[in-house]
Parts: structure tokens; sequence; C-alpha cells
């Protein structure tokens, strides 16, 4: 690490190298955890604002997937991983949108992979077909061999493809001047739940490239757009989305 030399490297890769070798230090649950989370609990401190940053020291989020690897039984440590992202990433996270985009333009999804019965066979298959080499570039490998004569390689071989809006372009774009009336607004300050001058901040260094805060920033504004909307009853805001 001493000979890279540190100020040729963006700020992007550099949080990602440092957080890398912070994470080597940690076991695996934990690592789970700080890996997935846009906001580690070293931000979330530097974030949380009076009653909020209490709150951190009593209910910390990565409990909860830590909670789950040791519900688990599985003895290798990608078992683990694939058991924790069934509890959590995929019911809570992908299904969650996939139903309510669907449903809102009135699709119906079908999720093959799901059924209970092929999910439980592939449970049981060891870990060293699923991904196979040390880079763990090469997944869902016998996948690709089962269906190998039956769709052409450059469609297994093709990078996977989200659903993803282009949130990093919307908030240096068109959403830029919403984004900042949400998260600047007087009302939002003076909340007092989070550091203003921290997310001031995130906001420069995102919008001058000098960093990638894309979902921490969308979290921040959906947040008090629900607050806004649940709490306090508030319509005015959503007048300009649907504009």
């Amino acid at each position: 690490m001493h000979n890279i030399p540190l100020d040729i490297v963006d700020k992007n890769n550099l949080d990602r190298i440092k957080k890398l070798i912070k994470m080597e230090a940690y076991p695996l649950e934990r690592e789970y955890g700080i890996r997935g989370a846009y906001f580690t609990e070293d931000v979330k401190h530097e974030l949380y604002m009076n009653d909020l940053r209490k709150s951190q020291e009593i209910a910390c989020a990565l409990k909860v997937s830590e909670g789950f690897f040791r519900k688990t039984t599985a003895k290798d440590a990608l078992d683990k991983i694939f058991y924790v992202d069934v509890k959590m990433f995929l019911m809570d996270n992908l299904m969650t949108k996939v139903d309510r985009a669907s449903m809102a333009v009135g699709l119906e999804t079908v999720k093959p992979f799901l059924d209970k019965e092929l999910m439980d066979f592939v449970g049981r298959i060891p870990a060293r077909f699923k991904i196979k080499g040390t880079t763990g570039r090469n997944t869902k490998y016998i996948l690709k061999q089962a269906i190998s004569k039956l769709v052409p390689m450059d469609v297994i071989e093709k990078k996977k493809q989200g659903f993803e809006p282009p949130l990093v372009e919307w908030l240096r774009g068109e959403l830029k001047g919403f984004a900042q009336e949400i998260l600047f607004d007087s009302k939002t300050r003076q909340r007092g739940y989070f550091n203003s001058d921290y997310i001031e901040q995130m906001w420069k260094e995102h919008q001058e490239m000098r960093a990638d805060h894309t979902m921490r920033i969308w979290e921040l504004m959906v947040f008090e757009m629900w607050y806004r909307y649940f709490i306090e009853g508030e319509r005015k805001f959503l007048k300009q989305i649907e504009g």
C-alpha cells in the first residue's frame, strides 16, 4: 500500500481501496454488511445528529445481517453469503422493487429460478460448482454449463444488467435542482436529523465528479420525501415530481 502514489488515485477508487483494506481484518459476517452498505458506521457517525447519533450506539444495522449469518447451518462461506442474500437482498430488495415496478404497469413477472424445489436442490450443490476459480468472475458456473448447448455463448457471457435508472447523471442534470431543494431546504435543515455541512460536502464532491455519492444522496432524498409525505402529510413536492 505504501508504494501506491495516492495523489494520482481518484477519490472513488481511493475510498474503495481504504474500505477493502479495512475489511480484511473483519470476520465474514461484518465484512458482508459493510461491503453492501452505502452508509457505513463511520459515515453515519459523521452524518447523524443529536438523538439519531445516540440511537446509533443502541441499534446497529450490521446486527441484522450478522443475525442471519448465525442462523444458517451452511459450512462454506459462499453458501452462508447466499443464504443471507436470499433472506435480505433478494426478499426485501430485488423482489420488492420488481413487483412494485411491474404491477405499476400491469405486468406479471415470473421468477422460475425461485421455485422452491429448485432452490432446495441448488442449496445442496457444493460451492465449488457455483463459482469457478479464485477471482469470482466465473459465476453461475454450473448453470452456464447446463445451458451451454441451448443458449448462445454471447448471451451466457453477457455482462449482467439490472434495471437501474441513470441516477448518477440525473443528480448532476435534470434532478439537480429538485435534489438541492429537498436536501438543503430550511425545513430539512431544521429537522436536525442530519449534519447539513456533511451533506453539502458530499453534494459538492458529487457535482465536481470527485466522488460518486449517488446512492447516499438518493437515499437522503427519499427519506426526506417519505417524512414529508407520511409524517407531515405534505403533498406539495409531488407536483414537482409529476411535472
